[in-house]
């Protein structure tokens, strides 16, 4: 049971990241129309404040599953100090969102399972700016920013973009610069079961253990995998999946913690049990 759970988030997982690969490729072939759109501080910006930005998606006439947003500002005037993606309707992303102040670009891409987001307000992710200098700053959607729609095949939806301006204020003498308060994570990454295979094609026919969690406030960090063979704990140790088993014989019980960016910990197990391979030169004796 947990063999096929694991599975099937895996085909799944797979199948949703070459989706978001049409993102670069996937021709205009479609008429249904979404909105990326953003949302600034509805309070003035004074110069050395930090604000949030939201970026958000509507999508009335269809359900879309993929999003790239890549979002162009004034790095004269706004720093670029986080693009989070905590409370995003994504779930699936094949990186991290990212930001460059020498590029002026924040960048989100990301996907959901079927039956995908169809209505208004729905958050993409936010970008945290501090206001460096006082004038006129701008946001706009760079022309590459994709949504397809969750018709099966990835059509790309005709995209509407709403872009931003305001005024970074000279903030006067005495003045305290804001910082919004960042709701902290408290919530440990989602449950995950861990499987343990094996293939004559990789890793030289050795046993190994794959896993992946989602986390979809601040993000998984890292990957800790620690084996209990024949009641004796090993130590853990920095992984990535898929992760050869250091125990190749025994009765063997693997732990796999994902550790997200906030500390919040969840573990998975999986347990095998491997026979010890018996050499040529004994089988021969054996026969004999």
């Amino acid at each position: 049971m947990q063999k096929s759970k694991l599975q099937f988030k895996f085909q799944n997982f797979c199948f949703f990241v070459t989706l978001l690969s049409f993102l670069l490729f996937a021709l205009p072939s479609v008429a249904l129309g979404a909105t990326l759109y953003l949302v600034p501080p509805s309070e003035p910006v004074y110069q050395g404040d930090v604000f949030p930005v939201e970026v958000r998606l509507d999508s009335k006439e269809a359900a879309v599953n993929a999003v790239h947003a890549d979002i162009g500002f004034s790095s004269d005037l706004l720093e670029v100090l986080s693009a989070e993606k905590a409370n995003s309707i994504l779930r699936f992303w094949p990186h991290e969102p990212a930001f460059s102040d020498v590029l002026r670009l924040a960048s989100f891409i990301g996907g959901l399972p079927t039956p995908g987001f169809q209505g208004d307000n729905g958050l993409i992710g936010i970008i945290y700016f501090r206001a460096k200098a006082s004038g006129r700053a701008e946001l706009a959607f760079r022309e590459n920013s994709r949504a397809l729609l969750n018709d099966g095949i990835g059509s790309e939806a005709m995209l509407e973009f709403k872009s931003v301006a305001f005024q970074v204020v000279t903030a006067p003498e005495g003045y305290v610069p804001k910082y919004p308060a960042v709701p902290p994570d408290t919530t440990p990454p989602g449950e995950f079961s861990p499987l343990i295979g094996r293939d004559e094609r990789a890793f030289g026919g050795k046993y190994f253990v794959a896993f992946e969690a989602q986390d979809h406030e601040s993000g998984i960090s890292r990957y800790e995998v620690r084996e209990v063979r024949d009641g004796q704990e090993g130590k853990w140790r920095v992984a990535v999946s898929p992760s050869v088993l250091e125990n190749q014989e025994g009765t063997i019980t693997v732990h796999v913690k994902a550790v997200d960016r906030a500390g919040n910990e969840t573990i998975g197990t999986a347990e095998v049990a491997i026979r010890k391979k018996q050499s040529s030169a004994y089988a021969v004796i054996i026969l004999i």
